[in-house]
């Protein structure tokens, strides 16, 4: 399983309007790519970070019991949405 790792800069604030429109176009991005009319949209974003300070998920197909694991695939597939980047294997 891929992991993330946080690499930002905090010393300075990242939010800005370029940081922001290209959030949303990912989110519409990943829209695109979520079965039926499932999609994901930002609400607001945190200033230090730049990154979405919430994420809304509507109109999910509902599927069976196993939670985690579909919690863990929906991250996973949202991820360019909340900013964040996969990590490269390291030596």
């Amino acid at each position: 399983m891929a992991r993330e790792l946080d690499v930002r800069e905090f010393t300075q604030s990242r939010m800005t309007s370029e940081r922001a429109a290209m959030l949303e176009s990912r989110a519409a991005e990943v829209s695109g790519a979520l079965p039926g009319d499932h999609q994901v949209s930002i609400t607001g974003f945190d200033a230090t970070t730049g990154n979405p300070a919430s994420v809304t998920s509507e109109s999910a197909p509902a599927e069976g019991d196993d939670f985690v694991r579909r919690a863990l695939e929906h991250v996973t597939a949202i991820s360019p949405a909340l900013g964040l980047t996969p990590v490269t294997a390291r030596e």
